[in-house]
């Protein structure tokens, strides 16, 4: 999923004035990482600023799929059929849409979005049958400091260890298989988690497993530590250059295609918006 779990959530109406959020100490994630690389003022305005973003019917539909996911590996493993599965679908949409904004999904859509999330549950089972093991961990929290004091966390979708030691990091995606040129952003999210499992538990993950759920298609891959110290040098100097426009406040917007998707125009100076106050680094004191 995202991996964030979720957004960052500020609370107020776009229209209204703009609200500091309490100040904390950030971490990296793979999203907001690939969001700096994408548009550094895009970094800005989710990690520091916090600012409201409404949320999509995509992303609506890959936190019901990962939230009926999660539940099904609480189940015992003989009940783990698809039916069970589908049949999670309504009480789970019914809490998170209650959670959530409850226009995401239009009325009167309800039977098309659940029809849409049963064929992504249901492709699963091409690919896995989950009556046949047992997850060590499921949406698990792990985070971890890296040399040059460079903070990163993020969510595993699912953690497998077998009897025998092996390591395996699944991650579902809902949304289609990317081209070879476009899946930098996935491939970097996979490595990132390996890296924080090396560093936390001190063993390279045998395996990396991305299942897309829209096409029933698998990508698996084998980390090697060199290609992790790789990861860990880059997401070091990716961290650094961050810090270096935290210090300022100069998070330069980036123009590109994917700018006709973003949700914070009104904000960009690209768009003839008008930038928010910057607050200052998050967990510092600003005098």
């Amino acid at each position: 999923m995202t991996n964030e779990r979720t957004q960052d959530e500020a609370s107020g109406e776009a229209s209204q004035p703009l609200k500091p959020t309490a100040s904390k100490p950030i971490a990296l994630s793979a999203s907001r990482a690939n969001d700096f690389r994408q548009c550094p003022l895009l970094y800005r305005f989710r990690a520091i600023d916090r600012l409201p973003e409404p949320t999509t019917e995509a992303q609506f539909k890959g936190t019901v799929v990962h939230a009926v996911f999660e539940k099904l590996f609480g189940l015992p493993p003989a009940e783990r059929n698809p039916d069970a599965a589908i049949g999670l679908l309504p009480e789970t949409f019914e809490a998170l849409r209650a959670e959530e904004d409850p226009t995401v999904v239009p009325a009167g859509e309800e039977r098309r979005f659940l029809n849409d999330c049963a064929a992504l549950v249901f492709n699963y089972y091409h690919v896995e049958d989950p009556r046949r093991f047992d997850p060590t961990g499921r949406e698990q929290y792990i985070h971890t400091v890296l040399p040059d004091a460079t903070p990163v966390r993020g969510f595993m979708d699912r953690l497998d260890v077998a009897s025998t030691g092996e390591v395996r990091i699944v991650d579902y995606k809902t949304g289609k298989k990317p081209l070879p040129r476009y899946s930098g952003s996935v491939e970097f999210q996979m490595r990132l988690y390996s890296l924080m499992y090396w560093r936390v538990y001190g063993t390279v993950p045998d395996q990396m497993k991305l299942i897309y759920l829209k096409t029933g298609e698998t990508i698996v891959s084998r980390p090697s530590a060199a290609e992790l110290l790789d990861t860990e040098r880059e997401v070091v100097r990716l961290w650094n250059d961050i810090r270096q426009c935290g210090a300022t406040g100069e998070f330069i917007p980036r123009a590109s295609k994917l700018c006709s998707w973003c949700a914070f125009q009104q904000y960009c100076p690209e768009f003839g918006g008008t930038l928010p106050d910057y607050p200052g680094w998050p967990g510092e004191s600003h005098n």
